[in-house]
């Protein structure tokens, strides 16, 4: 079976058992709404790489059972909960090609408020003392609602990813283990999650975005694999040799999507642009521009109502600079060093094959 093959094997085998997990009935016709809508949300897409990397080292050390499968859901609903929080945070309404669960919930709220804008087609209606007022305030009641909502639905995935664990069937002092690694992975995507949003404002250096982003990216994927080492009897310290250099290219080429990407994506591309987004590209960029290039960054990211003129304009920076062929060459760095580190790692075979294509398909997808 070749890569792209197993991958989709495995993917079809994880969404199946999130499908079964996620079966909700209860009495409240609310709640089981919206358990519905999270089965909804969590159904609409994704490439499912971390419980696939959990399956893959876990029968890496003996062989592939059900109780693995099962585990591995705990690597997806938490990740999960980390993106629906996001798009809160960063005010996103589209992700995976549809709609985030923040604006399915704004739109739904809003459809129950009998907001009517037949007033506002007066002029009188903008320039009247207190004309916008009931504007402002259905903006920030949806804001306030959908946030709540999205919050909350973060705090259910999480709790779910810690059910996916103990009910895996695995022993109970193995479980414990378990539940300890991920315990801690959750603390510090939170820390991770916190430096993101505080380094958008900030002068950012190439180390400290490398530092955020193996505290939010790379441990989705490190400790899910060191979650699944011990849940096959071992504790392979060198695993992370491996996990935080592939997450690092990930990352990189995830930002490269996020300005370069097609429609593949899922998502729009001038988005992290528009929020002044820290990425390697910017950072590089901002390195080696001249002062006219300079005057277009500053004046164009971070800026939300930028054309798609402008947009352009820094795309041709990332290029004229060398910024995008440098990021390009450091995700291939990693990714080889990735590779190289499954040298010394005991896997059957097979899946050390599997892990090593891994590497090269994270910096080469073209979603």
């Amino acid at each position: 079976m070749d890569f792209e093959t197993e991958l989709g094997v495995l993917k079809a085998e994880i969404e199946e058992r999130i499908s079964e997990f996620l079966h909700f009935t209860g009495e409240n016709p609310v709640l089981e709404a919206f358990h519905d809508d999270i089965t909804a949300y969590m159904l609409a897409g994704g490439k499912r790489l971390r419980p696939i990397c959990m399956i893959q080292t876990y029968s890496g050390f003996t062989q592939k059972d059900e109780r693995i499968v099962t585990a591995s859901l705990s690597s997806e609903f938490l990740h999960a909960g980390s993106l629906v929080l996001d798009d809160a945070m960063d005010e996103d309404i589209i992700r995976h090609g549809k709609r985030t669960l923040n604006a399915m919930y704004a739109d739904k709220i809003f459809k129950t408020m009998g907001f009517s804008f037949e007033k506002y087609a007066r002029g009188e209606s903008w320039i009247e003392k207190g004309g916008l007022f009931d504007l402002l305030h259905v903006q920030r009641s949806l804001s306030r609602y959908s946030y709540a909502i999205s919050s909350l639905a973060s705090n259910l995935l999480f709790s779910l990813s810690v059910k996916c664990l103990k009910e895996s069937g695995f022993d109970s002092t193995i479980i414990l283990k378990a539940l300890h690694l991920h315990m801690d992975m959750y603390r510090q995507l939170n820390e991770g999650q916190l430096l993101d949003v505080l380094m958008e404002k900030q002068e950012t250096t190439e180390e400290d975005y490398l530092s955020m982003i193996d505290k939010k990216t790379g441990l989705l994927f490190a400790y899910p694999i060191k979650i699944a080492a011990v849940l096959a009897g071992h504790d392979e310290p060198l695993l992370d040799n491996y996990s935080f250099p592939m997450t690092r290219g990930f990352q990189i080429h995830d930002d490269i999507l996020g300005t370069f990407g097609g429609k593949e994506t899922g998502k729009p591309t001038d988005s992290d642009i528009k929020k002044g987004k820290r990425t390697l590209l910017v950072i590089k960029a901002m390195e080696m521009a001249n002062e006219d290039q300079k005057d277009i960054l500053n004046a164009t990211l971070g800026r939300a109502e930028a054309t798609p003129e402008e947009i352009e304009s820094v795309r041709a920076i990332f290029k004229e600079t060398g910024a995008l062929d440098y990021c390009l060459e450091k995700e291939r760095f990693f990714s080889e060093q990735a590779k190289a580190a499954l040298q010394s790692i005991p896997l059957h075979e097979r899946q050390k094959i599997f892990l090593r294509e891994l590497a090269d398909f994270v910096i080469e997808r073209m979603y």
